[in-house]
């Protein structure tokens, strides 16, 4: 998946019940995008009102490892110097967790830690 789509905000139903809330088709435990049923014509959804029936995902949140980005960055690094972009090795998921493998070392996923690109990192290199 490309930093773009990664981004992208995304929302997991809540709720209980068969349906969440009266007439929705959506079961509690599905994952939609902030675009979900929305036309180009359509004003922008608002599921971040209604937390009692959408939760905002973090970026990272109920995906694949193939989904996982193979660069990371530290959106709020106070050390720009210190690993400001870097290689992921391997991805792991460890009970819901995401851990990372960089230098013969397993991470766990910061919150404030995001996807990169190739080429942020190649800059970094360079």
């Amino acid at each position: 998946m490309t930093k773009e789509e990664l981004l992208q905000k995304r929302y997991k139903v809540v709720g209980t019940g068969e349906h969440h809330y009266p007439g929705s088709h959506l079961k509690p435990g599905v994952v939609i995008s902030e675009n979900y049923g929305r036309s180009k014509y359509d004003y922008p959804n608002d599921f971040h009102l209604y937390p009692h029936l959408f939760r905002e995902l973090h970026w990272s949140d109920e995906r694949s490892i193939e989904d996982m980005p193979g660069y990371l960055k530290y959106q709020s690094n106070p050390y720009p110097e210190i690993y400001p972009v870097f290689k992921v090795e391997k991805w792991y998921n460890v009970e819901d967790e995401w851990r990372y493998g960089i230098e013969n070392r397993v991470v766990t996923l910061p919150v404030d830690f995001m996807p990169a690109t190739e080429q942020e990192y190649l800059d970094y290199i360079a």
